[in-house]
């Protein structure tokens, strides 16, 4: 009953996020990429589940980020890394704290002739507080969009994976 729960949230917040996503094409049969891409993700603590009614798609959530090379990315290190600046204006005597941070990935395999089209997207959400001194004045669920730059390192990655067999 939990999994269906944790599921119904994933595709819940998968429908909220329709940002455009990185893309790659592999020429490789779908078979081959998707067999690549399950360890690949799963070494990095996403572990892929198919998405109901849609052929070649897949979702992990993790919240315990790990970039192309394996290394454990900080949320902080996300936020400046791996996410579009913030549109937020700083302000002096305001705090900001923030929690960790939950990444769900989003992978969609499409055969297109001998090749397979491979989309890929990170959605960061955390919950943010500040604090006006030590007084919270703020703690709501956050999240910005991606630049794509992770994305396109995973999806590198997977290619020299791929290319070395």
């Amino acid at each position: 009953m939990r999994f269906r729960a944790a599921f119904a949230m994933l595709l819940s917040i998968s429908a909220l996020h329709a940002e455009t996503p990185a893309t790659q094409t592999f020429p490789a049969a779908c078979s081959i990429v998707e067999h690549a891409a399950f360890p690949f993700f799963s070494a990095r603590s996403i572990v892929l589940l198919p998405q109901p009614d849609c052929q070649g798609c897949f979702i992990g959530k993790t919240s315990d980020l790990h970039d192309s090379v394996n290394k454990k990315v900080s949320t902080s290190r996300a936020m400046h890394a791996y996410m579009e600046p913030t549109t937020r204006k700083s302000n002096p005597i305001v705090w900001y704290a923030h929690s960790s941070m939950d990444t769900v990935a989003h992978l969609t395999l499409q055969l297109t002739g001998d090749s397979c089209r491979v989309s890929l997207l990170f959605n960061y959400s955390w919950y943010g507080a500040q604090f006006i001194v030590v007084m919270p004045v703020d703690c709501d669920p956050e999240s910005r969009p991606s630049n794509l730059r992770l994305e396109h390192e995973y999806l590198a990655a997977m290619t020299k994976q791929i290319t070395t067999r």
